[in-house]
């Protein structure tokens, strides 16, 4: 599964314009306050690492990690930005997809060598759980990712 995303944007702004613009929607921690903060994050330097802000709301706390750097060119500054996911999310889905193997493994054990049987829809049930996080997982990256883009 490949989540990670690269973007290179150009900016006809200097780097310390850029750095200053991204201070005012960056904050350290995220408050839940009403203030219009897009990112939470410490900007110091040429790199530095960000993550979108969310509502208490489940289906916003999926967030990317925001890996950015920022160069100088001579006409414009290069932002160069890295998405991917918390390092929470990237073991998650590897230990879902083996405990699924394992119910698949035990499903198989009582549907083919055991007296007691199974209806056979439940057999499918691990495969299509497995399935079903990882399309989720990647539709909700892809979904966060544009949204995130949308604010640089």
């Amino acid at each position: 599964m490949k989540l990670l995303k690269h973007y290179q944007l150009k900016s006809d702004l200097v780097k310390d314009t850029v750095l200053e613009k991204l201070n005012e929607v960056t904050q350290t921690w995220h408050k839940e306050d009403n203030q219009p903060q897009l990112f939470e994050g410490r900007i110091n330097g040429d790199k530095f690492t960000l993550y979108p802000t969310y509502t208490l709301a489940p289906r916003d706390q999926f967030r990317p990690k925001i890996e950015v750097s920022l160069k100088q060119k001579e006409n414009y500054t290069q932002v160069n930005l890295n998405f991917s996911l918390p390092k929470l999310i990237k073991r998650f889905i590897p230990a879902a997809f083996i405990i699924c193997l394992i119910a698949q493994l035990v499903l198989f054990y009582f549907f083919f060598w055991t007296s007691f049987k199974i209806p056979k829809f439940f057999i499918f049930v691990p495969v299509i759980f497995t399935l079903f996080v990882y399309y989720q997982t990647k539709i909700l990256f892809s979904i966060r990712t544009k949204r995130a883009l949308e604010h640089f």
